[in-house]
């Protein structure tokens, strides 16, 4: 394979969006279960096929829209638009990463797990060619998909998810799946909804209300889970959690002013990824986990 083509190919991967993944390692840190090494593994092969069956659905969504990308401004620059990668070198990747995935499946051998992939693949391909264009329902499929990664990361390990977790995490996701929807809006001023999404500009407050009142739940759930006898059994000084709270409302709360603002010219996961603030206020939290599990 030549350099260019190797280039070409690993575009076509989107890896920078592999970091969405991560939250396969979420049940493993929330049951203290770091410092064993065979969870690890496990955790990091569940990273692993979920990242790869994510570029497989690029390759796919691709490959299916080649024609309207190409006259798009942007992504006529992908790989398969442009003709820097061939459809045929493009079905050999996809095949190739799929198989990848299905030999972890097996090697993991969690039912559970094979089929969070499945589930996953399944919602992905819906959202792409139908649920996106669906009032609310594209919302309630992306926080889904980030939900399943969890859910996902818990089968592999054989960590349950704890109610908690999945509640805390489907409200968390979906005030973002909103918050998308809101950057996107305000950033295309469109009243007819020509950007191809059920929504115009009419529906940026419904969508903020909704929005911010699921952020406010997933701080709710937190604030629950914090003054509960499973919090308490896991930390030495679970008091020091709360300032938790603090740090999620302020990061939520500039999110959202941001978004609306139009300043958010992405997904808002990937702008975060990005974001100075966001990776101090992780920090932060991190020093925090840390000294309330020590003491």
């Amino acid at each position: 394979m030549s350099s260019a083509l190797f280039r070409s190919a690993f575009r076509q991967l989107r890896v920078h969006q592999w970091m969405k993944n991560c939250l396969v390692f979420v049940p493993l840190l929330a049951a203290h279960r770091l410092e064993s090494a065979e969870l690890l593994i496990k955790s990091a092969l569940a990273f692993v096929a979920f990242s790869f069956l994510a570029s497989t659905v690029y390759i796919l969504n691709d490959w299916l829209d080649i024609e309207a990308d190409r006259r798009h401004p942007t992504k006529c620059k992908r790989p398969l638009p442009s003709g820097e990668l061939s459809k045929s070198v493009a079905f050999l990747l996809g095949l190739a990463l799929l198989s990848v995935t299905t030999l972890i499946c097996f090697y993991l051998g969690d039912t559970g797990f094979a089929a969070c992939l499945a589930l996953y693949l399944g919602v992905n391909v819906f959202y792409s060619f139908k649920a996106k264009r669906m009032l609310g329902l594209d919302a309630v499929c992306l926080a889904l998909l980030y939900t399943l990664r969890i859910l996902a990361g818990g089968a592999a390990t054989q960590i349950p998810v704890s109610f908690w977790l999945m509640t805390f995490s489907s409200f968390f996701f979906l005030s973002l799946a909103l918050l998308k929807r809101t950057s996107e809006l305000v950033l295309s001023g469109d009243v007819e909804g020509s950007h191809r999404r059920a929504y115009n500009v009419g529906d940026i407050e419904v969508i903020v209300s909704l929005g911010t009142a699921a952020s406010l739940v997933s701080g709710l759930v937190l604030l629950l889970y914090l003054n509960s006898p499973q919090n308490a059994a896991l930390y030495k000084s679970a008091e020091l959690l709360w300032f938790l709270l603090p740090i999620l409302f302020y990061w939520k709360l500039r999110l959202w002013i941001l978004a609306r603002r139009g300043q958010i010219a992405q997904d808002p996961v990937a702008y975060a990824l990005k974001d100075r603030v966001t990776w101090i206020l992780i920090l932060i939290s991190g020093g925090v986990l840390a000294f309330a599990s020590l003491g």
